[in-house]
């Protein structure tokens, strides 16, 4: 699925900006013109209805009148006509903060940083979430549900090959819909307060047991039964106007849950016309990729279709609107138990539709988060989709021209690096010679890989396996941890956790750094023995040369990886990872480079 192109996202969105600019200034002077005939129409049907009136000339009344329809038509147009430039607004500002996007700024975007655990297997460590994160560089989400999906898809690894598969090819079809996407993506963000108001409504009591039964339509049915006979002379108006009285009694009666369920009913259809739009744009998107399909099955073509739903909901608003004048709503309900039977119709909508909302809600959630997957995809072109390897590989990842995504592909400096199963790669390096980052880089384009989104390198291999990193250790002196105590619960974390799973890739900076160096080395040496006795292959970064003894011991098991660097005048780093033990370290040059530039200006 690697995607050769020539053309640039930002030229689209560009273009797009430029088109949506053309297209709001033939709008603005639409609108223009439709102000000035609102005001022509308006007086002109005044004057033509007064002069009608003055001179007793029916057919001017009748011109004032054709006039004020109008009035109405352009009222009518104009305000679609605003509707549509509030629209292409909302796609501008897309387009724009995608544009600052392609120059590093991503601070339009949410980052997460309520996701943020410490304690995650590997997020903390791999910068998932927070300022400047990967999930603010991906999130284009405009629901909560959707942001909420995107950070699962990121904190839990999936653990089948074929829904990764299934979600590249739904982020595929995604990201060749940018015009889509756009349109998807420009509305204000919307919380989850629908879910939590369907949920109250859920439980609260509705209708009476008297208007769930069947005697409202038997009262009803006779009310009317009496109003007939009694036009038609066959009984006395009494029997209509005590049944017309007692109705209204029992309408009286209800009232309380009548005006609870108009509340609760006008506070679920402005909760779903958030999500309307939205619904609209999906409703009418043909997709093709499967989980595409099936997601926009879940949402229309049930019994129980979202859309369906929301129309409904609308009528019975509606009909609740009608009885606002005081006659209507003595008429309706002396002659139809009106507020009675909308209340019954009220709850059979309730029981009907608000079960499905929470699901309804998690498809939107995944349909949005697969959405910003796409942008992602979209906005990278260079970036390729992983191979999925079978269980029975024996390699768990390969990559060529693998960079971090947080460096752009022009600035990275790419790597080749393959790891075997039940292997531990050994990487010894310089300070600031790129350890850390290459770490990082396995781990983010690992995590961007199982999402279904496409990565960082030419090519990526990949076998579904659980992931587990320690990384960025920090004491908590409020909690009496010291930085020492905190890695060894870090180091237990992770045993149990590639004791529950079956298979792991460990990614490890540096071991004990919170202890002197013979103790240090002892107990790395210790542990990565433990760690080999596990279903487990492992990224190690070390500073401890002396592990590289481990290689001649065990080759099939460890494998010595090294940054190198040059030492001169100026240090040269050429980030590139090789075979083999680190030999130039930089740690006590740089400092006598420090001493000479301090002392020399003592001088």
């Amino acid at each position: 699925m690697n995607t050769q192109t020539t053309w640039s996202p930002e030229s689209f969105y560009q273009k797009r900006i430029a088109d949506i600019r053309k297209d709001k200034i033939q709008l603005n002077r639409k609108s223009k013109i439709c102000f000035y005939g609102k005001l022509i129409t308006f007086a002109a049907a005044i004057f033509s209805v007064y002069w009608g009136i003055q001179s007793d000339k029916q057919c001017f009344i009748v011109l004032g009148v054709i006039v004020l329809l109008i009035y109405i038509c352009l009222l009518i147009i104009d305000s679609r006509w605003q509707d549509q430039l509030e629209q292409l607004t909302r796609e501008e500002h897309i387009c724009e903060n995608e544009t600052a996007a392609m120059h590093g700024d991503f601070s339009a975007f949410g980052n997460g940083r309520e996701y943020l655990d410490a304690k995650h297997p590997y997020a903390f460590d791999l910068d998932l979430f927070g300022p400047d994160s990967l999930y603010q560089r991906l999130n284009r989400c405009v629901t909560r549900k959707g942001a909420d999906r995107l950070a699962e898809k990121f904190c839990r690894l999936k653990t089948d090959a074929t829904e990764i598969t299934d979600s590249q090819k739904a982020i595929e079809e995604l990201k060749g819909l940018p015009e889509w996407r756009i349109r998807f993506q420009a509305r204000p963000f919307i919380e989850c307060h629908l879910e939590q108001l369907a949920q109250a409504v859920q439980v609260a009591p509705h209708a009476s047991r008297f208007s769930r039964s069947i005697w409202p339509y038997v009262l009803v049915s006779a009310t009317l039964v009496s109003l007939l006979s009694a036009i038609a002379n066959l009984c006395s108006w009494i029997y209509f106007d005590m049944l017309f009285a007692f109705q209204l009694l029992l309408v009286f009666l209800q009232s309380k849950k009548a005006i609870h369920s108009g509340i609760q009913a006008e506070q679920l259809y402005q909760e779903f016309k958030g999500y309307q739009n939205l619904m609209e744009q999906i409703q009418k998107q043909p997709f093709k990729s499967a989980r595409l399909q099936r997601l926009h099955k879940e949402l229309f073509t049930s019994t129980t279709s979202c859309s369906k739903s929301f129309r409904e909901l609308s009528r019975i608003l509606n009909l609740m609107d009608q009885r606002s004048s005081g006659l209507i709503y003595i008429l309706f309900n002396g002659l139809f138990l009106y507020d009675i039977l909308l209340m019954r119709r009220f709850t059979n909508w309730c029981r009907q539709y608000l079960p499905h909302v929470h699901d309804w809600l998690e498809t939107l959630g995944e349909i949005d988060a697969l959405t910003s997957l796409a942008t992602y995809a979209f906005n990278h072109p260079e970036n390729t989709y992983a191979i999925l390897l079978p269980d029975n590989s024996e390699t768990v990842f390969r990559a060529t021209a693998l960079y971090h995504p947080f460096l752009s592909a022009e600035q990275a400096v790419p790597n080749d690096f393959e790891l075997s199963r039940k292997n531990i790669a050994l990487v010894t390096g310089a300070n600031m010679a790129g350890k850390s980052t290459f770490l990082r880089t396995v781990g983010v384009n690992y995590v961007l890989a199982h999402t279904g989104a496409p990565v960082c390198a030419r090519s990526f291999q990949m076998a579904v396996v659980s992931l587990f990193s320690s990384m960025r250790t920090t004491d908590n002196l409020s909690a009496d941890v010291s930085y020492f105590h905190a890695e060894l619960i870090r180091l237990k974390q992770l045993l149990l956790h590639i004791q529950n799973h079956p298979y792991t890739l460990v990614i490890l900076d540096e071991i004990l750094k919170g202890t002197n160096s013979q103790d240090k080395l002892k107990g790395s040496r210790l542990f990565l023995e433990e760690l080999a006795r596990y279903p487990v292959s492992a990224l190690v970064a070390t500073h401890d040369l002396e592990l590289a003894a481990l290689e001649k011991k065990n080759p099939q098991q460890y494998r010595n990886y090294c940054f190198e660097i040059e030492l001169s005048d100026e240090i040269q780093y050429s980030y590139r990872i090789q075979q083999g033990v680190a030999k130039n370290l930089n740690a006590s040059y740089l400092l006598q480079k420090v001493l000479e530039e301090v002392n020399g200006k003592d001088k």
